[in-house]
């Protein structure tokens, strides 16, 4: 998807052309904006930053321009998939923040310097990487936060893009220890 043009991955090219052209140009068109210097949006208006400074030299010119399409053409895709992935986040948030188990104290937490009282209870996002959410939860409602992130994925897609089918397939674990999350 991003200009893919040597290797197994440029083999593949011609098959996503054909299954997905229409995001295919999307990209072109954002990587040939970006070389004409042009600023290109993400899928909620989030503006592509410019280069403090275009080389004038006509040979750097045509390189820094595709080196700037290569940047425009990745700014749409991976930056409406940070602004999913801050949907996910905060519909999850608000899911979490409902659930309580009443008389629950984690050891671990109850030692000096702990997270405060609120965390005690109920369950809390504790990490986020890219495309990974941890959370921390009492494990009577482990099952049920498993079925929230992956409830969450769902309502984050469906708010940036309506009934426009788009999958957001999870991998989720439930681990006692984070290491041991795959």
């Amino acid at each position: 998807m991003y200009g893919a043009t040597t290797g197994a991955s440029a083999d593949l090219m011609p098959h996503l052309r054909r299954a997905f052209p229409t995001a295919l140009e999307y990209v072109a068109a954002a990587a040939a904006a970006g070389e004409r210097r042009e600023s290109v949006m993400t899928w909620w208006g989030r503006t592509s930053p410019q280069p403090a400074v275009w080389p004038t030299e006509e040979s750097a010119a045509r390189t820094a321009g595709r080196s700037w399409g290569r940047f425009t053409r990745n700014f749409v895709v991976q930056g409406s998939a940070a602004e999913w992935a801050m949907s996910w986040m905060a519909i999850l948030r608000g899911q979490l923040n409902a659930l309580v188990v009443t008389g629950y104290s984690s050891p671990e937490l109850a030692a000096p310097g702990a997270a405060p009282a609120p965390f005690n209870n109920h369950p809390h996002l504790v990490f986020f990487v890219h495309d990974e959410i941890v959370v921390h939860t009492p494990v009577e409602l482990a099952d049920e936060v498993a079925g929230l992130v992956r409830d969450a994925a769902t309502a984050a897609g469906q708010l940036m893009f309506g009934d426009f089918a788009v999958e957001f397939p999870l991998s989720v674990a439930v681990v006692d220890c984070y290491a041991d999350g795959k």
